[in-house]
C-alpha cells in the first residue's frame, strides 16, 4: 500500500513539473469562461483551421504558421486579450473528392476556416452560399501590385470571393539530349524557346521534328499533352477559339474553330505523333518518358519542375539535379499555329476562400493578409515552383535568384483562364470527353463538335453561346 502511495505521489509530481514547463512554453494553461484555452499569459487561444488537397504543396497551408507569428505580434501591440494559433490540414485527395468534402463539412457546420482552391470553384463556392465576400481584404497594401487581370478569377456577381495565393504556366518540355542526337546545335537549342514565343516556331514545326524524331527512332512518341481540365483547352485556344464569355457568364463554342483543333488531334493521332492512349495516360508517366528520352515533347506544368526533382522518375538517377535539368530539358510555350501569332497558355491560379462556418472571419482576413507578404510567396515559390503573383513576390531576393522560376515567369505574360463558372468542371468534362473521342477513333472531327454542340444543350442550357 505504502508503494502504491508513493508511486501515486511521484506520478502527481510528474505530471506537476511537465505542467509546469508546458506553462514556461506559454502553451495552454487554463481555459477562459466561454470554454477557450488560454495561454501562459491569460491570452485566449484562436486555433484557425486551414485546409488544402495539395500534398506535394503543403506551403499552402504551412505558411500560415509564419502569418499568424505577424498577427500576434500585432495583437500584442493592440493589447488584445486572444493570440491565433494554426491547424494546417493536409489531406491528399482528387478535386472531386475535395468538392464533395467541403460541401458535407460545410452543411454540418465542420467546415475549415480558410481552404485553398483552384479560382475554378470560386463560382460554385460564392452561389452555393458557402464561402465569404472578400472585398475588404483587396485593400490591403500587400494586393496593390497584383498581376493584371488576377482579381477576374476569383470574382463573382461584382465581388472578390478569394484571394490569389499563386500562379503559374502550362508549358512544353523538350529533351535536349533527342535533339543533340537529332543533329541540332547548342544554339538552336538554346534559342527554341525564343522562337516559340515570337511565334517563329509553330505547332506543325514542332510535329514535324516529332515525326522526324520518331522516323529516326530515337524516340517511341513524338508529343504528348495533357488531359486535365485546365489543359485540354489549350489546344482549343491555340487554334483561336474562345470557351468562356466573363462578362455574360456563358460557356462559348465556336464550331469553326473547335473543327479545326479536332482535325489537328486526329491528324497527330493518325501520323503516331501523338499516341492513341494519350487521353488515357497519367501526366506522370507522359513526363516520366520526356526525361528518359522515350517522349520528345510533352506539355506539362512550370511546378512539375520540383518534381522532376523529388519525384524519382528517372529510371536511372531517380530524382535530377537542377543542373541536370538545366543540361537536358528545354521548356517553351505551346508553339502558335501560324507563323507570328501571340503565345497562349492556361494558368490555374490557387486561391484562398473564406468558409461562412468560421467563427473568425475578421481573423481569417488578417491572416490573409499576412501569408501574402513577399517573402511567404518566395517560400511558396522556391519550394514548389510557382510563380509569385505580386511584382514584390516576384522581386524577392530568393525568387531573383531562383534561375528556374527567372527563366518561365514571362510565360504568364500570355496566360488566359478557363473560367470560374459554378458549370465549368461540367463544360470541361464535355471538352476532355469529345477530345478523347476523337483521339481515341471513336468519333470524327465533325461528330465531336456536335457532341459538344449537344451535351451543352443538355447540360449548360441558357448558359452557353453556339457561334
Amino acid at each position: 500500500m505504502k508503494k502504491l502511495l508513493l508511486l501515486a505521489i511521484a506520478l502527481l509530481l510528474t505530471i506537476s513539473i511537465a505542467s509546469g514547463c508546458q506553462s514556461n512554453k506559454g502553451e495552454t494553461t487554463s481555459a477562459s469562461a466561454d470554454g477557450l484555452p488560454k495561454d501562459a499569459n491569460g491570452n485566449k487561444i484562436m486555433t484557425m483551421k486551414v485546409f488544402t488537397n495539395d500534398a506535394s504543396a503543403p506551403t499552402r497551408v504551412t505558411n500560415f504558421e509564419s502569418a499568424a507569428e505577424k498577427l500576434n505580434e500585432e495583437l500584442e501591440k493592440e493589447k488584445a486579450d486572444y493570440r491565433v494559433k494554426i491547424e494546417p490540414i493536409v489531406k491528399p485527395m482528387s478535386a472531386e473528392d475535395f468538392d464533395k468534402n467541403f460541401i458535407f463539412a460545410s452543411q454540418s457546420n465542420n467546415a475549415a476556416d480558410i481552404y485553398t482552391t483552384s479560382y475554378a470553384s470560386v463560382g460554385w463556392m460564392a452561389e452555393g452560399d458557402y464561402i465569404l465576400p472578400l472585398d475588404s481584404v483587396k485593400k490591403e497594401k500587400v494586393f496593390e501590385n497584383i498581376m493584371d487581370g488576377y482579381w477576374q478569377p476569383v470574382t463573382w456577381d461584382g465581388k472578390a470571393y478569394g484571394v490569389i495565393q499563386d500562379t503559374e504556366a502550362r508549358v512544353v518540355y523538350f529533351n535536349k539530349e533527342i535533339l543533340r542526337k537529332m543533329g541540332w546545335s547548342e544554339e538552336d537549342i538554346n534559342q527554341l524557346p525564343k522562337k516559340a514565343e515570337a511565334g517563329e516556331f509553330t505547332l506543325n514545326d514542332m510535329t514535324d521534328t516529332a515525326a522526324d524524331a520518331r522516323k529516326q527512332g530515337f524516340v517511341k512518341n513524338g508529343y504528348e499533352f495533357d488531359r486535365g481540365p485546365n489543359d485540354v483547352p489549350m489546344n482549343f485556344y491555340n487554334f483561336g477559339a474562345e470557351l468562356y464569355d466573363w462578362k455574360n457568364k456563358k460557356f462559348v463554342l465556336d464550331k469553326e474553330k473547335a473543327l479545326k483543333t479536332f482535325e489537328w488531334v486526329k491528324e497527330s493521332r493518325e501520323s503516331g505523333v501523338v499516341p492513341a492512349q494519350n487521353m488515357t495516360t497519367d501526366k506522370a508517366e507522359k513526363l516520366a518518358r520526356m526525361l528518359n528520352q522515350e517522349t520528345l515533347f510533352a506539355q506539362g506544368g512550370i511546378w512539375d519542375e520540383a518534381k522532376f526533382r523529388t519525384q524519382g522518375w528517372h529510371k536511372e538517377l531517380g530524382n535530377v539535379t537542377t543542373d541536370w535539368i538545366k543540361q537536358n530539358v528545354g521548356v517553351m510555350n505551346l508553339p502558335v499555329v501560324k507563323k507570328g501569332q501571340k503565345p497562349i497558355t492556361v494558368s490555374n491560379p490557387y486561391v484562398y476562400v473564406v468558409s461562412k462556418n468560421s467563427k473568425n472571419p475578421d481573423i481569417a482576413k488578417r491572416l490573409l493578409a499576412h501569408v501574402s507578404a513577399p517573402e511567404l510567396q518566395a517560400k511558396h515559390a522556391v519550394e514548389t515552383s510557382h510563380i509569385p503573383f505580386t511584382k514584390e513576390g516576384q522581386e524577392h531576393e530568393q525568387v531573383k535568384a531562383n534561375e528556374w522560376i527567372n527563366s518561365v515567369n514571362y510565360l504568364t505574360n500570355y496566360s488566359k483562364f478557363t473560367g470560374n463558372h459554378p458549370d465549368q468542371t461540367k463544360y470541361s468534362k464535355i471538352l476532355i470527353d469529345a477530345t478523347s473521342y476523337v483521339m481515341s477513333g471513336e468519333m470524327t472531327p465533325e461528330k465531336a463538335v456536335g457532341y459538344i454542340e449537344e451535351q451543352m444543350a443538355l447540360n449548360l442550357k441558357a448558359n452557353s453561346v453556339i457561334k
